[in-house]
C-alpha cells in the first residue's frame, strides 16, 4: 500500500466526479512544504505516491520523486491521468530520477466517452500513449477505473482492452465518490442494483483470465462484492490490522473494542460519520468488515438495496 501526499488540486483535466472539483480553490503545496512531508513519512514509510490534482503538471515533480529516494523511500509512485507522459522524454526523466509506480485514471476505452469524462478533448490518445511510454519503461501500471452511468455496461470489454496493451496492467475498480451536493453528480452516478451484472461480469473475466485487479473500498459495499471480497481493499485492510492484533477474526463479532483501535488508526472514525447501513446489515457476516454506503447515495437512491449475506467463503482465521 502507498501513502500518499497531496501536491495540490490544480490539474489539466475537468472529471466531473472528482472530489477535487469540490474545493472553491486550487490549494497547491510549495517545493518546501512537500519536501518536509516526505521527510516526516520517509521515517515510517517506504511505499509513496505524489497524488493531486496532477501531479506532473508541477515542474518539480522530479526533484520531489528523486529526494524522496534521497531520504530512503524505497517505491514511489504518481497518481496521474499520464496526459503528460505522453512526452516520452518527460517520462524518462520521472524515471531517471526514480519513479517506480504510476496510479493511471482512465475511464473509458472509447475515446468520446473518455475525453467527456475527462471533460478534455484528445486527451484519451494522450493517455494511452503516457501508459504505452511507462510501461515501455518498466514502471508498474494500474489502472483507476472509475465506475459511471457513462460506462458501466462496458466493463468487460475496458478490461479485454487494457490487457489488449498489456497483460502486465493491474486495474482497480471503483465508483463515483458522491459530492457534498449530491446534485452536482448525480447524473453520473450509477445505482449498485444496476451495476451488480456488469460488474460481476467483469470481475469472473480478470479472475479467469488471471488479471490483476482490486476493488477500491471508495463506494462498493461488501455486499457486492460477494466471492470476490479478498479484491476489496476495505476487506483488507481490516484484516491486515486483525492480523497485525494477532486476533482470530470471527465475522459475527462486532468486535467494539478493536474497531474502535483500527478505526482511529486508520482515519475510518471521519469516513463511517458520512456512511450508513441498514438494519438488514446487522445480521451479514461481513458486518464488521463493512462501512455501508455513503450517507447521500442513500438519501438519494435509498438502502433497500443493501442486502445481508448470511455466509461468505471467505476464510476468517489467519
Amino acid at each position: 500500500m502507498y501513502d500518499l501526499i497531496r501536491l495540490g488540486t490544480s490539474c489539466n483535466q475537468k472529471c466531473d466526479f472528482c472530489f477535487n472539483r469540490w474545493e472553491p480553490i486550487n490549494k497547491n503545496l510549495k517545493t518546501k512544504e512537500a519536501k518536509r512531508l516526505i521527510r516526516i513519512y520517509s521515517e515510517k514509510m517506504k511505499y509513496l505516491s505524489f497524488t493531486g490534482g496532477e501531479p506532473t503538471i508541477r515542474s518539480d515533480l522530479s526533484k520531489l520523486i528523486n529526494y524522496a529516494v534521497q531520504v530512503g523511500i524505497k517505491e514511489v509512485g504518481i497518481q496521474t491521468n499520464a496526459v503528460r507522459l505522453a512526452n516520452k522524454n518527460y517520462t524518462k526523466l520521472l524515471v531517471n530520477k526514480g519513479l517506480s509506480y504510476a496510479f493511471v485514471s482512465l475511464h473509458s476505452h472509447k475515446e468520446n466517452i473518455s475525453d467527456g469524462l475527462t471533460g478534455t478533448p484528445k486527451s484519451f490518445k494522450k493517455t494511452i500513449r503516457g501508459i504505452k511510454n511507462l510501461l515501455d519503461l518498466g514502471v508498474r501500471v494500474r489502472i483507476s477505473h472509475v465506475i459511471c452511468l457513462q460506462n458501466y455496461k462496458d466493463l468487460t470489454a475496458f478490461v479485454k482492452f487494457v490487457q489488449n496493451i498489456s497483460p502486465k496492467i493491474e486495474i482497480e475498480f471503483s465508483t463515483v465518490l458522491p459530492s457534498p451536493d449530491i446534485r452536482k453528480n448525480k447524473k453520473m452516478i450509477v445505482k449498485l442494483s444496476e451495476m451488480e451484472p456488469y460488474f460481476y461480469g467483469a470481475l469472473n473475466y480478470c479472475k479467469k483470465n488471471n488479471i490483476t485487479f482490486i476493488i477500491s473500498s471508495c463506494s462498493v459495499p461488501l455486499c457486492y462484492t460477494q466471492s470476490f471480497e479478498e479484491y476489496s481493499t476495505e476487506y483488507n485492510t481490516m484484516v491486515n490490522f486483525f492480523n497485525s492484533q494477532e486476533k482470530a477474526i470471527d465475522p459475527m463479532d462486532n468486535l467494539p473494542e478493536n474497531l474502535k483501535v483500527y478505526e482511529e488508526a486508520r482515519g475510518i472514525e471521519s469516513w463511517k460519520r458520512n456512511k450508513i447501513k441498514s438494519e438488514k446489515c446487522m445480521g451479514c457476516s461481513l458486518n464488521s468488515f463493512c462501512n455501508g454506503i455513503w450517507i447521500n447515495y442513500a438519501q438519494t437512491f435509498g438502502i433497500d438495496e443493501l442486502k445481508p449475506v448470511k455466509s461468505t467463503s471467505m476464510a476468517y482465521h489467519f
